[in-house]
């Protein structure tokens, strides 16, 4: 009977050896998967960090090479007056004015479907060490001059395109060209290189709003305007609403009924901006995916992907009330029909938010044709060179 009971017993060690092994074998295999999971889970966390802490956004050398390669054609009165003979390095001359690795700078433009003019141009110009962001309105008849070129701003982009056309280049290269000729001026005028930028017209325009399911906010007043030959017609109400895409349209395209026409269209864009930012701050997979493939589609840009992503990702760090939105300080000229910057005011504005630069830029690096401001007996408006954060424009 031991025998049996001792047989049975270890019969029965065996099966339970045999089942314990089992088991090892099965819990082996789901700790290899558990372990290469959490590797991987731990590499992405990792290259995120890394992304985010380390990654540092290049220039696009193509890029660069070929706007400089269409500055030659360009009537930009540079430092030199011959850039392929430029003469030798003065040794008593000051530094140059190097860029804080931390401040990137975007110049962003916008121009109906059918029109060769940029009437929406802004510098925006984000601080990853501070997390800010600032964006500066240029009146669209804002007056530029140089050597060769005397004319408001929003011509300057079709400008450039044209030379470029004339020389036989491609659609796409004359784009391109016209876009590096405004930031020639912009530097030219107020002293500030601007390394990237994004150009997107009306249709992409509509296409952003409806992606992010339109936009709340109040409109300032009743707004009618219509141009059968753009087949255009505005009619909107004063007060809150939802606009949709057209609707949005209408809007930032209205100036007529403004009493300081353009200035008055900036102030009710920035208030749609504020109300736009506010729908994109909110993190949505579905939002990004429609925003990313918008971009893919419609915008004329030298930002790459990762620089893309690397300033979205921080851009999602920026709270609202450290978004700041100015206008360029400046006055329209009724004898001249133009709108001309105030120096000094400009000059305050662009060193304390949109100077790119380690040292503040001195008032000789900026061009600004002020003339007919010292004869102009109109009033002079009061300047906030501070701006206002987009959280006091929400609603």
């Amino acid at each position: 009977m031991n025998r049996y009971r001792i047989a049975g017993l270890s019969g029965g060690n065996k099966n339970l050896g045999l089942n314990r092994n089992k088991s090892e074998r099965v819990l082996t295999v789901g700790r290899i998967i558990l372990l290469t999971f959490l590797f991987l889970l731990l590499t992405l966390f990792f290259l995120v960090y890394v992304f985010l802490n380390y990654y540092v956004p290049a220039d696009n050398p193509a890029d660069i090479d070929f706007g400089d390669e269409f500055l030659h054609d360009i009537d930009i009165d540079w430092d030199t007056a011959d850039p392929d003979n430029p003469p030798a390095p003065n040794a008593n001359a000051a530094p140059v004015n190097e860029r804080d690795k931390d401040c990137y700078n975007f110049l962003i433009l916008g121009k109906d479907v059918t029109g060769t003019n940029t009437d929406v141009m802004m510098i925006v110009m984000l601080n990853v060490r501070e997390n800010t962001l600032s964006i500066l309105n240029l009146p669209r008849d804002t007056y530029v001059t140089t050597k060769n070129y005397s004319g408001k701003i929003n011509g300057v982009y079709n400008r450039g395109r044209l030379n470029a056309v004339n020389s036989g280049n491609t659609k796409e290269e004359s784009q391109k060209a016209g876009i590096e000729y405004l930031k020639a001026m912009i530097k030219y005028t107020l002293g500030i290189e601007i390394k990237y930028h994004a150009f997107m017209d009306l249709t992409g325009f509509k296409a952003l709003v409806k992606a992010v399911g339109g936009v709340d906010m109040t409109v300032p007043r009743d707004m009618y305007y219509s141009d059968p030959d753009q087949n255009l017609l505005i009619n909107l109400k004063k007060g809150w609403q939802h606009l949709d895409e057209n609707q949005a349209e209408q809007l930032v395209r209205y100036r007529a009924g403004y009493a300081d026409a353009d200035i008055g269209r900036i102030r009710t864009q920035q208030i749609f901006i504020a109300a736009l930012m506010k729908k994109i701050m909110k993190f949505d997979i579905e939002n990004i995916k429609n925003i990313y493939e918008i971009g893919s589609k419609y915008l004329i840009t030298n930002v790459s992907l990762p620089n893309a992503i690397y300033f979205a990702t921080k851009v999602l760090n920026v709270k609202m009330e450290d978004m700041r939105t100015h206008t360029m300080p400046g006055n329209w000229i009724p004898s001249v029909l133009r709108y001309q910057l105030y120096k000094k005011e400009t000059v305050e504005i662009i060193n304390k938010y949109y100077n790119p630069y380690k040292n503040a830029i001195p008032e000789s690096s900026f061009n600004i044709y002020d003339k007919d401001l010292l004869n102009f007996n109109g009033y002079k408006p009061d300047f906030d060179t501070d701006g206002k954060t987009l959280a006091s424009l929400v609603q």
